[in-house]
């Protein structure tokens, strides 16, 4: 009887150990084995800008950027827009004020946008509506996205004209024309500078627009022209436990001018510095640049992977002397940062954290 005690424990012992040593975890990790399988991803970013509601009085630039986060097969796993809706008064003897103007984005001003109060059929701010358009395209690729169904309202509706939704579940919740939306969005995912980055968590998205009225902005006199430069920076970055594992960056400059009397003369705008690579000719026309705008940011982007938002506004910098090229600029102290990245990063440092600061 013992022995057949002993027998029958033994092969209980067998029957256990071999259901210990075939246990996985719910995600397929092997019991013993608490890391889980890294993903890789592709963060892009792109921009689609109009300078078509400029008018007298009034320049104006809209620039709609979107930032995704695609996975291995190229369908989107986050999305985010904004858009940079600057506009200056100019008055009728061509004049703008020039000092200190700076403008929020459509999604930073959130309910003050006021949208809700003012289009007719309109029960949601713009803000919300936009975020509807982000999530309808999670999930689809860059061909499916383009491939959204539009159509055009007609005179018996508020806003004739305008390219909305053709899907009716979407159009409740996003009844603003979404071309700028499919088209930047489409960019984005087709971002030949995006970044590739691999990890273990779950990345969130956040996205940062950044715009001003430049210094080198001016009235009208009647000798020369006007101009109001509004400018803008943005940037998106992918967070993943509050550090930052990609990142890309951009700027853009349009250049509208006018004249004594208000009118717009002329209303420029080619691409993106980053779209424009070695056509922005920094190289050219700076005596100590030896790499374009585009590579310097990359470089900088690089840099703050790895970072915390705190981390990449505490980049240690130096003002360049008055013995240097660009007196007065403030650049990386790091010298091998400052050999990638020589220009001024400050506006850089900060549109970067705060990208990270929203992802969500």
């Amino acid at each position: 009887m013992k022995k057949l005690l002993t027998l029958l424990v033994l092969v209980c012992m067998v029957f256990s150990l071999g259901a210990c040593g075939s246990k996985t975890e719910d995600n397929n990790t092997p019991a013993g084995n608490d890391t889980p399988a890294e993903a890789t991803y592709k963060l892009g970013m792109g921009t689609t800008v109009s300078l078509d509601s400029s008018k007298a009085g009034n320049a104006q630039v809209d620039a709609t950027v979107a930032a995704v986060i695609l996975d291995a097969e190229g369908k989107i796993v986050d999305c985010r827009i904004d858009v940079a809706q600057n506009k200056t008064a100019i008055s009728e003897d061509g004049e703008i004020a020039t000092e200190g103007v700076t403008f929020l984005s459509k999604y930073e001003k959130g309910e003050d946008y006021h949208m809700d109060d003012f289009a007719e059929d309109c029960t949601r701010d713009w803000y919300l509506q936009a975020d509807s358009f982000a999530a309808y395209v999670v999930g689809k690729t860059a061909a499916e996205v383009e491939a959204t169904e539009t159509r055009v309202r007609g005179e018996d509706e508020p806003h004739p004209g305008y390219v909305v939704a053709a899907d009716e579940t979407l159009f409740a919740e996003c009844s603003i024309t979404i071309t700028q939306f499919i088209e930047a969005v489409v960019k984005a995912c087709n971002d030949e500078q995006g970044k590739t980055f691999t990890t273990a968590g779950t990345p969130t998205l956040g996205l940062k627009l950044t715009s001003n009225l430049d210094k080198s902005s001016k009235s009208a006199t009647a000798e020369e022209a006007g101009a109001a430069n509004m400018y803008t920076t943005m940037s998106a970055a992918a967070v993943v436990d509050g550090t930052i594992v990609a990142a890309v960056l951009d700027a853009m400059q349009p250049k509208i001018s006018f004249d004594d009397c208000g009118e717009i003369t002329d209303a420029k705008f080619v691409a993106t510095k980053r779209e424009l690579k070695e056509d922005y000719n920094m190289v050219k026309f700076a005596e100590d640049c030896n790499i374009e705008w585009y590579q310097q940011s990359a470089n900088f982007t690089d840099y703050c992977a790895g970072k915390t938002a705190a981390e990449v506004l505490a980049t240690e910098t130096r003002t360049r002397g008055e013995d240097e090229p660009h007196p007065g600029y403030v650049v990386a102290a790091d010298e091998a940062l400052f050999a990638q990245c020589s220009i001024n990063i400050v506006d850089l440092m900060q549109v970067v954290a705060d990208a990270a600061n929203n992802a969500k």
